[in-house]
């Protein structure tokens, strides 16, 4: 259940479209305003089921996310975003992988552009742990993980290690999914599975801004 929304429009330019680590400059009057970013953010993290698993998120300002953009479009959001709203967006920095760490006052989400990890704990790790867009499936002895892949491929496609990890019975899918909350919640129902030994959502960490 999400509360606190607040929806808002991000003006974009096209001039410019790398990505600083440091905090951009302002737009010039001069600049064509040519797109429209449409992210949702809040105040506070919007999930009522806060923790999930062994997985404690942060659920107050200031975030750290873990933001992946999908496609140029979300590269090009995270700029707009640094130079139009650096009232809650604070810093950028690029972490390799195509991702990016990005402290904000308010947690936000933008499914068309790129896929978000809130910053998690755990009873082993203290530091900040990222939920990665990626999940690892064990499967008991002489079950087939075709089933599983079948059921879920509407969220589930492999990942390009598979074939190798095949070999050692684990099997590792890339989710198709725009938030870490979504992907703990399927690892949450695979987990149930008869046919699946063990299921669990692959992370990363630990970064400092």
């Amino acid at each position: 259940m999400k509360k606190n929304v607040s929806r808002f429009l991000i003006f974009a330019s096209l001039l410019s479209i790398g990505l600083a680590a440091t905090s951009c400059d302002a737009p010039s009057k001069s600049e064509s305003i040519t797109e429209v970013v449409d992210v949702v953010a809040f105040k506070e993290y919007p999930y009522a089921d806060v923790t999930q698993g062994q997985f404690i998120p942060n659920t107050t300002s200031p975030f750290v996310l873990y933001v992946k953009p999908t496609s140029e479009e979300g590269v090009k959001a995270l700029k707009t975003m640094m130079k139009f709203s650096n009232a809650y967006v604070t810093e950028i920095h690029e972490i390799g992988d195509g991702a990016y760490l990005v402290s904000t006052k308010m947690y936000f989400e933008g499914p068309q552009y790129f896929y978000v990890s809130n910053s998690y704990q755990t009873s082993e790790f203290t530091n900040p742990i990222f939920i990665l867009p990626q999940i690892s499936i064990k499967m008991k002895d002489s079950k087939d993980i075709a089933t599983v892949a079948e059921k879920y491929k509407d969220y589930l496609t492999p990942n390009k290690n598979y074939d190798l990890l095949e070999k050692s019975g684990m099997y590792v899918f890339d989710c198709k999914l725009s938030n870490s909350y979504d992907v703990l919640k399927l690892v949450s129902i695979i987990e149930l599975l008869d046919d699946v030994a063990w299921v669990e959502a692959n992370s990363t960490g630990s970064y400092s801004l």
